[in-house]
């Protein structure tokens, strides 16, 4: 049903106080541009559990928010987190079963260095045990690691270390796509040159 604007109730908007919505994606842009896209939602005195001169919960609060934040899926969260340490553990360790574990048997893997994708958990494992053996000691520090409540995850990183004995440093982003809590697609995206 619409909302119908009420000029001494929300300036005739046809908003309900309260209620933030989030703006429209620029003209041109896809639908990656809800990947970065974090709204806080507004407090209000009328929300649930609190009352005059003392402020509520967020209100459009639902159970795909984040510690307040709006778009963020906790399913989604858990999982991107959860490739985050199984990449620490391939770094300190060599072992790749902990990003098998939580990638599907048919996922699709690549990045813009290798021009071929890897299939399914054999090419995972070829993939990320070629990408490991490139390096002696290397480690990756994740500046933000985000899920939304679309079944995406994103990761921006540096990674630093050693490679064909020279010091190496370099960013880059890491796409997730997320499906029944379990990774389907990765892409990673960085200059290859650095």
């Amino acid at each position: 049903m619409p909302l119908r604007p009420h000029p001494e109730r929300d300036g005739g908007r046809g908003r309900r106080p309260g209620v933030h919505r989030p703006p429209r994606p620029l003209p041109g842009r896809g639908p990656h541009r809800r990947l970065l896209l974090v709204i806080p939602a507004r407090r209000s005195h009328t929300a649930r559990g609190s009352s005059p001169g003392r402020p509520g919960k967020y209100v459009g609060r639902t159970a795909g928010d984040v510690n307040g934040i709006r778009g963020v899926s906790v399913l989604s969260q858990e999982v991107t987190e959860q490739f985050r340490d199984a990449l620490w553990q391939l770094e300190e360790d060599r072992d790749v079963e902990g990003l098998v574990a939580i990638h599907s048997e048919d996922c699709d893997i690549g990045n813009v260095a290798v021009p071929q994708t890897f299939h399914g958990h054999d090419g995972l494992r070829e993939f990320w045990n070629n990408y490991r053996k490139t390096f002696g000691e290397m480690k990756s520090e994740f500046r933000n690691v985000f899920g939304d409540d679309g079944g995406h995850g994103v990761l921006e990183w540096t990674t630093t270390g050693e490679a064909n004995g020279k010091e190496v440093s370099y960013d880059g982003v890491s796409v997730l796509e997320i499906e029944d809590g379990k990774v389907k697609r990765f892409r990673a995206y960085f200059d290859p040159a650095s």
